[in-house]
């Protein structure tokens, strides 16, 4: 209905006010790139403040490419840190070398909760192109080109303290030739104003 405030609905309280919207609390718009290591290496982390997810939701998008011209099939392990302790990890598929360099574009999207007290939950989605673009980052091609990944995790963890999300890559094969890069990284929050 509109017009009536939330205020009138059973289960909300009249200080209460629904966020239509959302807030960016971090942005990272530096390049930072992981290339010829085959150790877990942070490419991007944020400190959820204490509290912040009593009655909201964290939404994690990073962007970024994959090279991959190392002469045979290579991959990557992802892997997803809460506070230290690992909610996620989990290796790629092998993909193949092209003779010549070419980047694929790279995604994550991931949603962080924690609707019961100290039990935060990841979900999201991770996307890569299965071919490069004519001109430019990824690939707009048939379906068998993009390949997608859905996960999720979770942990007993006090989330009444900041806590360090952290996103780590590890590349199978340490070569020059094979890096990944985070382009931008961007956290915001949203749900229930307390």
């Amino acid at each position: 209905m509109i017009g009536v405030p939330l205020s009138q609905y059973q289960g909300f309280d009249a200080p209460v006010q629904w966020r239509t919207g959302n807030r960016t609390f971090d942005l990272q718009l530096d390049a930072f790139t992981i290339a010829n290591s085959t150790t877990l290496t942070t490419f991007y982390g944020v400190t959820i403040p204490a509290s912040m997810l009593r009655g909201r939701m964290v939404e994690i998008s990073i962007d970024g490419t994959y090279l991959q011209n190392g002469g045979g099939g290579s991959g990557f392990t992802f892997q997803v840190r809460l506070g230290g302790m690992v909610i996620f990890e989990d290796p790629t598929v092998n993909y193949a070398s092209s003779a010549v360099p070419h980047t694929i574009g790279w995604r994550a999207r991931l949603f962080l909760e924690n609707l019961v007290t100290n039990a935060p939950r990841l979900s999201g989605e991770h996307w890569i192109a299965g071919s490069p673009a004519v001109v430019g980052d990824g690939n707009l091609g048939d379906i068998t080109t993009v390949l997608s990944w859905k996960f999720g995790g979770a942990t007993a963890l006090d989330m009444t303290i900041a806590q360090l999300l952290e996103f780590r890559l590890a590349h199978t094969a340490a070569l020059p030739s094979i890096s990944f890069s985070r382009l931008m990284a961007r956290a915001d929050v949203f749900g229930l104003n307390r």
